[in-house]
């Protein structure tokens, strides 16, 4: 299905439309190649998934300052934060840090036990 995904073809949009829509309706999400940049990845999760599963543990607001193609940005951070009110306001004053390192599969690790944001279920 994956190989589907990475067409840039109207006819195949309905395939994968037809496919991606079960599957975010029964709480699931999907991971699919990215069209635009090859090798990369996209995601896709409905917002009642994202919420029950998810925690946010850092945001960031960037900018970027040159674009090279390839899916290749130099950027700055304009705003960081990783302190979130009960309710999910983001503290963007907060002095709190935590420690990040990449995998070898160049993802980010926490290397601290810390405490993001969850949406609270109702009791």
């Amino acid at each position: 299905m994956a190989e589907q995904y990475s067409h840039r073809d109207d006819a195949r949009y309905k395939l994968t439309a037809a496919y991606a829509k079960p599957v975010l309706e029964n709480g699931r999400g999907l991971m699919y190649p990215s069209v635009q940049l090859r090798g990369g990845m996209n995601a896709a999760i409905s917002a009642a998934a994202f919420d029950e599963h998810f925690e946010v543990v850092w945001t960031e607001v960037l900018h970027v300052t040159n674009y090279y193609g390839y899916g290749v940005y130099d950027v700055g951070t304009r705003r960081f934060s990783c302190d979130f009110e009960k309710d999910g306001t983001i503290l963007w004053d907060s002095k709190k840090r935590f420690d990040l390192q990449r995998s070898a599969h160049g993802d980010f690790q926490i290397c601290q036990d810390i405490e993001g944001w969850r949406v609270r279920k109702a009791n």
